[in-house]
């Protein structure tokens, strides 16, 4: 059985290590399939699986060739090959004396690492795939269920993705674990004032694509719960600073309007203000 003091010693867990580094080669080629990763990993589509589902333990030459083969760097392979003997169960085949040195050397870096964590990065992707928002949402409606398939059903996204994003809002404490719905939000609605970081801009897109997918969709029956349309206007650029801050008021009174709703869907309404014309170019003539 293990102890508390054990789980501490483990810094990372190697299957949320693969299934993030699978979820990240998917966004970039989203006809990347399990069966392709499992072929770059080295082993059978049915292993790597059963790894996922947590069916099998890693042994430490799996953990050594998949380390290898994620092109982890090498302060994190020995990282994730430790935490594999740790994670595995006592009746696996690693030599005792093994067990206990690997135990060591991690507390030993346990004691001597630096108390600081940069969480920037994993905050920008926390955003930039579109997904873990409505995820957060999710959690607010009456129908909800604190399972992965369910989860995947109503977002079109796979299983791991929705495993790899909810373990990362936990980790970043933006979601919790609860005994009532199994999961709940821990923050209010979640602002962000810049376009200026690439990954916003990344999750924005994303966004605004999803929009366009409902539009090419949209029929006479979508017209109640679905709206499209927007304005062309002329303006003094000194009006624009006041523009966007009614756009904003507006976002917020939006969400004093669904307070207190019984909720059954989750929305996105996106909002893009944008100069058509190129006054400065023209000027420069």
């Amino acid at each position: 059985m293990e102890t508390t003091k054990d789980k501490l010693i483990q810094r990372i867990d190697p299957i949320k290590v693969i299934e993030s580094a699978f979820v990240m080669r998917k966004n970039k080629n989203f006809r990347y399939s399990l069966r392709s990763f499992a072929n770059d990993l080295g082993i059978s589509a049915a292993q790597l699986s059963k790894l996922l589902n947590k069916k099998v333990f890693l042994t430490r030459q799996q953990a050594s060739r998949i380390a290898v083969a994620l092109e982890l760097p090498k302060v994190e392979i020995v990282s994730f090959i430790q935490s594999a003997i740790l994670d595995a169960p006592l009746n696996a085949k690693i030599p005792k004396q093994l067990r206990e040195k690997t135990k060591k050397e991690v507390a030993g870096k346990i004691k001597n690492a630096l108390p600081m964590t940069n969480y920037s990065v994993e905050r920008f992707k926390a955003i930039s795939q579109w997904y873990h928002l409505p995820i957060l949402e999710l959690t607010y409606l009456e129908s909800f269920k604190a399972d992965e398939s369910w989860i995947s059903n109503q977002l079109g996204i796979s299983v791991i993705e929705v495993r790899d994003a909810i373990n990362r809002l936990i980790d970043l404490g933006l979601l919790e674990k609860c005994s009532k719905k199994g999961f709940r939000k821990t923050t209010s609605h979640l602002f962000i004032n810049s376009n200026s970081e690439p990954e916003i801009r990344k999750y924005e897109r994303s966004m605004i694509e999803k929009g366009l997918s409902r539009l090419e969709k949209f029929s006479e029956s979508d017209k109640n719960n679905q709206l499209f349309n927007s304005i062309t206007f002329p303006t003094s650029k000194n009006k624009i600073p006041e523009v966007r801050s009614a756009i904003l008021e507006f976002q917020k009174k939006l969400l004093k309007i669904i307070q207190n709703d019984s909720f059954e869907e989750v929305y996105q309404m996106n909002c893009q203000l944008f100069p058509l014309t190129n006054t400065k170019k023209r000027s420069m003539k």
